[in-house]
């Protein structure tokens, strides 16, 4: 379950984009898995609803919202924008993501506000600014790790692999492979 919400800072910048999982990421507990051969701890439970690390119980068990039992509310919350506006499968009639036999029927909501019907585009655009110039020269506990505002570092990565490429752990992609193999998919490598 995820939210995502997008302004522009100015002409030509690139957009604030809030996009979260109420839940901790998949793709970085597999990583982590893979990494250490375990899951951390706190992160998910098994098909009984037992604490566990082990990543084969990432299957058929659950993974834990973040922030506990604000993570939970907020993935309520949008089970509520998405799946009962749309009169569509909710909470756990939703089929797990690996279960590929049938629809997925994910619902989604989107809210667009309009700028002019408040402030004003101008004035939206320039308090923005300020926020994120407010942000960027925030002294960082770490000055390795400077404060970022939410899709910065996304757009900055994005620009990177459109020179670069995806980077992606040979394990991975030994996995895809398998994966668009199972399901017949033809590919060439390049």
């Amino acid at each position: 379950t995820g939210a995502g919400a997008g302004a522009g800072a100015g002409a030509g910048a690139d957009p604030i984009v809030f996009d979260f999982s109420t839940g901790y990421s998949s793709g970085k507990l597999k990583d982590q898995a893979t990494l250490t051969g375990r899951l951390p701890e706190d992160r998910a439970l098994d098909a009984d609803g037992e604490p566990t690390t082990d990543p084969d119980d990432l299957k058929n068990g659950w993974i834990l919202p973040v922030a506990g039992h604000v993570g939970f509310g907020l993935a309520l919350l949008v089970d509520g924008l998405t799946a009962a506006l749309a009169d569509s499968p909710i909470g756990r009639e939703i089929p797990l993501v690996h279960e590929t036999d049938g629809p997925y029927h994910g619902s989604f909501f989107c809210l667009a506000l309009d700028p002019g019907a408040f402030g004003g585009a101008g004035a939206f655009s320039e308090r923005i600014e300020s926020l994120v110039n407010q942000v960027e020269t925030h002294p960082p506990q770490d000055p390795a790790r400077p404060v970022r505002w939410p899709g910065q570092r996304g757009w900055q990565l994005a620009r990177e692999n459109l020179e670069r490429g995806i980077p992606c752990e040979a394990s991975r992609w030994e996995e895809l492979l398998s994966e668009l193999a199972e399901f017949g998919v033809d590919y060439e490598e390049g």
